[in-house]
């Protein structure tokens, strides 16, 4: 029955295909499928080029909220710095997970841990040395330059 229908299906498309042939011409056939090759192509490429706008965009908000947070901390809001402490790291993680190379996506995991434990430390009461948060930063940065 599967290669009766199989059967059914590659006739129907080789009827199409050469009835369209006939109809347009194989010059047309010929651009039609460069253009859609090149659709491809673009595509792909475009790809790319989103995966890392989305991976910068989601260490520049991370970014964002840990200065935040810094903020929050130095008018002693523990509870707000929580917050953006737990935003930065989700962000931090969503970056992670839309880079496929391993040397960016571990690094980033690196930083999100360093972030987890900060928030740990808001969380549990105690403070968190100010140069630890420089770190963070600083590593952020050097994320955001790769």
């Amino acid at each position: 029955m599967l290669r009766l229908l199989g059967l059914l299906v590659m006739l129907s498309l080789s009827f199409s295909l050469g009835y369209y042939a006939g109809h347009n011409g194989v010059r047309t056939l010929q651009e039609a499928a460069a253009d859609l090759s090149r659709d491809a192509f673009d595509k792909a490429l475009g790809m790319g080029v989103n995966r890392d706008l989305q991976w910068r965009q989601e260490l520049v908000d991370a970014k964002a909220s840990l200065v935040e947070a810094k903020s929050e901390m130095m008018e002693r809001n523990y509870g707000s710095a929580g917050r953006e402490l737990t935003k930065a790291l989700d962000a931090v993680q969503a970056a992670g997970r839309v880079e496929g190379e391993a040397g960016r996506a571990d690094a980033a995991r690196r930083v999100a841990s360093k972030i987890r434990d900060a928030k740990i430390r808001i969380t549990a009461g105690k403070t968190v040395p100010r140069s630890r948060l420089d770190e963070i930063e600083r590593d952020l940065d050097t994320l955001l330059a790769r």
